[in-house]
């Protein structure tokens, strides 16, 4: 039990790997690791002997309740992204590899497209325009919502009003703008036909408001005196304040407002994200939906958004009761609560995006609700440079419009100069053999599955065989093509005001996914920014992406040893190869369509095994900041930990099949009593190494993916290859699938 020495004749010198990329691996897992680690178990504490240190070297940034690798590396490539926003345009040995492979006319080209960028970056950084703006560009907003909504002429029949006409022009705008109200409009893959694009309607996320009584007091407040402050009709205090507590009593009888389970884009990091699949059967035409929903007027919302000649006879709808409960309501409600209704859906959106003691109130509140310390907030440029990235964050905050929508900042502009230097053709290359790897080493896994019969078996290596991979940068847009990037911005004008701009990228990009139904499926196109640390699986499209963010070091550096980059990167594209065929990803066939491919007899087995991951996640207590313990949901987790289980097994496979062709890797320095299988699993552990507040462990219990704790525990008991490594005396896995 217990570390296995190496033994005590030292390093070979030709066997020690000196580079720069290896020096600062070993230094990155030494430093992590528990300083008296040798006096540690590794079949009990996996967790502590690998991250023991890892804390103390990574504090919490400003503004964030917690911190793990990839949000660790996040970090570094947005300190990465503010060199590029606040450099020159590069040339001469700070011109990359897209910088010099550029045209004379292309680089003119490209030259706009980065001065359009940093222009963006500039008034976002412009703090004293923007407290000289104050709350003038917000008034304008709502002087449009008023205009738009008057209260005085909505059509009254007894106790019931007609709202529709005003609504529907409404729901219209904010829809075009990515804002939610009553729905959200969404832009996706059909599941029985995922080459086309349809149209669904969905309920939004949340409502944004409080859920205890104390909290609620201060919101009513608060948002009380925005509504004072902005309504063009010159309200008193007692005014607002009766009206947002009408907003507030609309708002909860509109419930339930948390949008329904959809189909996960499976991916290896913190957020989880919808799949751009219709999850749901339930098509109708939108003259149904109308029937159902009268006074929300969605026609009119479909006939100006959707482009000409769509086809409205078939849309994914399955809440008609939710919205024929709101539309009810609506013709029960006053034009003035409706009109200040959406006129705080707006409020809400923006605020972030104004300067001003009113806004700086609530977001300040708001702060506070997502576990964020508002004392402690981002710095200005980091948040400027995740708008240009990520977009505006009342989509980009949302982990399901983020993936429905995309990013909405000028995203592929900062890719293609990021990527100059920090994403290379060869970074792509030794990627794209990790994942022929470890696509083979699955293939081998499938056949000694004893749950599943021959033909399920033949069509599971049919599918891997399928699964396409997209690495890096999008092609669509092709972002090292300086004209095409110019043509898909060219409906942004950047302005002097932080508010309009960031209005005008969420346009731009809604435009563009109601521009794409019923039209082929993109499969060209990333759900999000290249920049993040992250990488996804796509049912519909049986795909996987893996962006660039996330191949940085420490996951992932072409020069580190094999043992280093399969127990690191490795992992995680086979974490997404998994997700093929977890709970979720196994209902879809090779080309994308949802399809029952499983017969009665490996879908018996495979439920069974998917059971003891149930069970035993389900087993796993994290405890909080008042030494309360609570049970991880062995069932809202089950297709990451599957995931999970499945990328290291057959990482680690694929990793002896590469040292069997290639002959042993160099040794790290200053690890010499570690065997590199253990280091493999030391790597794979580090992964998930997290700093974190306590009043935010029990919150992430809400989220698809295990806590980090339990991802370096669980797994490794799931492997017998970790179990012999570190000659525990647990020597089966407990569970096992793929």
């Amino acid at each position: 039990m217990g570390i296995i020495p190496r033994g005590s004749s030292g390093y070979d010198a030709n066997s020690l790997c000196t580079t720069p990329a290896c020096i600062n691996i070993a230094d990155d897992i030494l430093g992590s690791m528990a300083t008296n680690h040798a006096k540690i178990d590794p079949c009990t504490d996996f967790d502590e002997l690998v991250c023991g240190n890892w804390a103390e070297r990574n504090p919490i940034p400003a503004g964030a309740g917690s911190v793990d690798v990839l949000g660790a590396v996040q970090f570094h490539v947005y300190d990465l992204v503010r060199r590029v926003l606040e450099g020159p345009y590069p040339s001469g040995p700070n011109a990359g590899w897209i910088t010099v492979n550029l045209t004379k006319d292309e680089t003119k080209v490209d030259k706009e497209n980065f001065v359009k960028m940093q222009e963006a970056y500039q008034v976002c950084m412009n703090t004293t325009a923007h407290e000289e703006e104050g709350l003038s560009q917000l008034l304008q907003v709502a002087k449009t919502i008023v205009a738009t909504f008057p209260a005085t002429s909505n059509g009254k029949k007894g106790t019931v009003y007609d709202h529709s006409n005003g609504i529907g022009q409404l729901i219209t705008l904010f829809e075009s703008l990515g804002i939610e109200t009553t729905q959200r409009f969404i832009q996706v893959a059909e599941p029985l036909n995922p080459d086309k694009m349809a149209l669904g309607i969905q309920p939004p996320t949340d409502s944004g408001l409080p859920s205890t009584p104390e909290d609620m007091v201060d919101f009513l407040k608060i948002a009380s005196e925005l509504i004072y402050s902005v309504h063009p009709a010159n309200l008193t205090r007692g005014e607002a304040q009766t009206l947002m507590e009408s907003v507030v009593a609309l708002q909860l009888s509109l419930q339930p407002v948390a949008a329904p389970e959809t189909n996960a884009t499976e991916e290896a990091g913190q957020d989880q994200d919808t799949e751009e699949t219709a999850e749901t059967d339930m098509y109708v035409s939108i003259s149904d939906i109308q029937e159902v929903a009268p006074q929300l007027n969605f026609k009119y919302v479909v006939d100006q958004l959707a482009p000409e000649g769509f086809n409205d006879s078939k849309i994914a709808f399955a809440s008609a009761e939710l919205y024929r409960n709101i539309s009810q309501k609506f013709s029960q409600t006053p034009p003035e609560v409706i009109q200040t209704f959406f006129l705080w859906k707006a409020i809400a959106a923006v605020s972030t995006y104004v300067d001003s003691p009113q806004t700086e109130a609530y977001n300040t509140w708001k702060f506070k609700q997502q576990g964020s310390d508002p004392g402690s907030p981002q710095p200005r440029w980091q948040r400027c440079a995740i708008l240009l990235d990520n977009g505006v964050d009342w989509i980009a905050s949302d982990k399901i419009a983020s993936q429905l929508v995309g990013p909405t900042g000028l995203t592929w502009i900062l890719a293609r100069f990021f990527a100059d230097k920090h994403f290379t053709p060869d970074a792509k290359q030794f990627t794209s053999q990790i994942i022929d790897n470890l696509e083979e080493a699955f293939i081998g896994r499938i056949g000694t599955r004893p749950w599943a019969t021959d033909k399920v078996k033949k069509t599971a290596v049919e599918k891997v065989r399928a699964m396409t991979s997209k690495i890096g940068l999008p092609t669509s847009p092709h972002v090292t093509d300086p004209k095409v990037v110019k043509k898909f911005y060219s409906d942004i004008e950047i302005m002097p005001s932080l508010l309009l701009n960031s209005l005008a990228f969420a346009k731009s990009r809604v435009a563009k996914n109601w521009a794409s139904l019923d039209k082929p499926v993109d499969r060209q196109k990333f759900p999000s920014s290249t920049l993040t640390t992250n990488a996804f699986h796509q049912a519909s499209g049986n795909t996987m992406i893996i962006l660039a963010g996330i191949q940085q070091s420490p996951v992932y550096d072409a020069g580190y040893p094999a043992y280093i980059s399969y127990g690191g990167m490795g992992s995680i594209v086979g974490h997404e190869i998994t997700h093929g065929f977890d709970n979720n990803g196994h209902q879809y066939d090779k080309t994308g369509n949802k399809s029952a491919w499983f017969d009665e007899k490996s879908t018996a087995g495979f439920k069974k095994s998917t059971e003891c991951f149930v069970k035993q996640y389900s087993n796993f207590t994290i405890t909080g900041p008042d030494g309360e313990e609570e049970k991880i949901d062995g069932d809202l987790t089950l297709g990451e930990n599957v995931a999970d289980a499945g990328g290291i097994l057959s990482s680690f496979a694929a990793w002896k099949k590469w040292e069997k062709d290639n002959g042993k890797a160099q040794d790290l320095p200053g690890l010499g009593n570690f065997t590199h299988e253990q280091l493999f699993f030391v790597k794979w552990g580090q992964n998930w190494c997290e700093n974190i507040k306590p009043a935010q462990v029990i919150a992430g219990l809400t989220d698809e993916h295990s806590p980090n704790q339990a991802r370096i525990l669980l797994p490794v008991k799931n492997s017998a290859d970790f179990q012999r490594a570190f000659n525990c005396p647990q020597k089966k896995p407990v569970c096992e699938l793929w």
